[in-house]
């Protein structure tokens, strides 16, 4: 594999950041469904109980979280764009 280069180490800094202010900015219910979801590999059904929602509730938190991040990355996507 080829080593990567200073310009692609700083993006993914810089997305590493940006993800981490996303989630601290979101409400808590719908970043604990992500967290749980992506870091501990849970399942809607899994994630139900520990979220005391129902499996369709835990899947509408996970999208509700989701669409939250990709709100957040694309305005501050839109601000480097204009730089």
């Amino acid at each position: 594999p080829e080593p990567e280069r200073p310009d692609q180490l700083c993006e993914e800094r810089d997305l590493k950041k940006n993800l981490q202010r996303g989630l601290a900015q979101m409400p808590k219910p719908h970043r604990r469904a992500l967290l749980l979801y992506y870091s501990e590999h849970l399942n809607h059904n899994e994630l139900a109980p520990l979220l005391g929602l129902s499996p369709a509730g835990a899947k509408d938190h996970l999208n509700k979280g989701r669409r939250y991040l990709r709100h957040h990355l694309t305005k501050l996507e839109s601000r480097y764009a204009r730089r």
